[in-house]
């Protein structure tokens, strides 16, 4: 699975890098609780039904807003923003492309992250 992760703006990719730096224990750390169990070995998984793809989405908004909530506590640092602008997607694949810096791609099966 490869996430796709920005906040459209390039001046804050060190926040989403930071970020992706240890994501898979964030993920662990965060309880889930709903309808279904989703058991983190399934972060490697390359196929998704829409709901799981959901799920997932969900759980890593949570732990970005999580994240900006430890991370910027000073109201200049404008926390609210970070959270708002914040796009998270799970990709397929990877295009050579330019994303003027603003992307980071984390590849779950590594555990490794690019930004481009």
């Amino acid at each position: 699975m490869i996430i796709r992760m920005t906040c459209n703006d390039n001046s804050f990719t060190d926040a989403i890098e930071n970020f992706a730096n240890d994501l898979v224990y964030k993920l662990t750390d965060l309880q889930y609780t709903d309808q279904q169990s989703l058991q983190l070995t399934n972060f490697t998984k390359h196929e998704f039904v829409y709901t799981e793809k959901f799920v997932w989405l969900q759980l890593i908004r949570t732990c970005w807003k999580r994240y900006i909530d430890k991370t910027f506590t000073h109201p200049h640092d404008n926390p609210d923003w970070y959270k708002q602008t914040f796009n998270v997607d799970i990709i397929n694949k990877l295009e050579d492309k330019w994303e003027n810096g603003e992307v980071v791609y984390y590849f779950t099966t590594n555990n490794k992250f690019i930004v481009q």
